[in-house]
């Protein structure tokens, strides 16, 4: 989501989390989106968005804490990412900005 805007990203988030409550999305719809795709494609994300990290952390944060999207998995997933062998650089800042992410709504993260 690419915005100046946290708002707007809060408004997705609250949209996901309602579709999720109202039982629409299960914690396996996110599995193709977040732990393949978005994790797949980070470093070639970061030269279109910038602030791709902490956009990624609004959202995730939020998912994070109502157990939606699972630390350990989006860990597994960014040490199978093609790029990881070669830079764990997206990996230590996607976990950076969703740790002071979680830390700021009051969530605890063993990330």
């Amino acid at each position: 989501i690419d915005s100046n805007d946290d708002r707007v990203r809060l408004g997705v988030t609250e949209l996901l989390v309602m579709m999720i409550n109202n039982g629409h999305l299960a914690p396996a719809d996110f599995e193709e989106p977040v732990y393949l795709t978005a994790i797949e494609f980070l470093e070639d994300l970061i030269i279109d968005i910038p602030t791709i990290f902490t956009n990624l952390a609004v959202v995730l944060a939020e998912l994070v804490k109502i157990d939606v999207v699972e630390l350990p998995k989006l860990r597994a997933q960014c040490e199978r990412a093609p790029w990881f062998g070669e830079s764990k650089g997206p990996a230590v800042k996607l976990f950076e900005a969703l740790t002071a992410r979680l830390k700021a709504i009051g969530a605890t993260s063993d990330a």
